[in-house]
C-alpha cells in the first residue's frame, strides 16, 4: 500500500470519515468558559484537514454540544455553570456554541449534538450506524 503524504494511496474517500469534535468558541477563544490551552493552535490544521476531506469526497462529521440554559442536558459536575447569572458554556443558540471561524457545516455535512459524557457509548453506536448502514 503506497502512501503520499501519510495517506495510504488505497483508502476509499467515499467510505471515510472526518470527526470534527468540540471546534467551537467556548472551547477555543481564549476566556471562553471551556477554554482549551492551545486549542486555537489545532485551528488551522482542522481547517486543512476538513479542506482536504472535502476535495477527496470523505463525510465531514461534526460532533458539538449545544446545551440548554439551565443545564439540564450537561454532565452533573457540569451542572454549576448554568442558571441565573452563570457562564452556561456552549448554550444553544450563541456565539459560544458556533463553530470557530473559518469552520463551516456544508450541505452534505452531518452534524450530531451530544449532551451527557454518559451517553458516549451511544454516541459510537450512533456513529458506526452512520458510517456502515445496518
Amino acid at each position: 500500500m503506497a502512501e503520499k503524504d501519510g495517506v495510504p494511496s488505497s483508502v476509499d474517500w467515499k467510505e471515510t470519515a472526518l470527526l470534527v469534535i468540540d471546534m467551537q468558541n467556548d472551547f477555543i477563544l481564549p476566556g471562553g468558559p471551556m477554554h482549551v490551552e492551545m486549542g486555537a493552535s489545532v485551528v488551522p490544521a482542522v481547517k486543512e484537514a476538513v479542506a482536504f476531506a472535502r476535495e477527496k469526497g470523505a463525510l465531514i462529521v461534526w460532533v458539538v454540544r449545544e446545551h440548554d440554559e439551565y443545564g439540564r442536558d450537561v454532565e452533573h459536575f457540569r451542572r454549576h455553570l448554568y442558571g441565573e447569572g452563570k457562564a452556561k458554556p456552549t448554550l444553544k443558540g450563541t456565539k459560544g456554541a458556533d463553530l470557530v471561524e473559518g469552520l463551516v457545516i456544508q450541505k452534505g455535512d452531518y452534524k450530531l449534538e451530544y449532551k451527557l459524557q454518559i451517553v458516549s457509548g451511544r454516541l459510537c453506536l450512533m456513529l458506526l450506524h452512520l458510517i456502515i448502514p445496518l
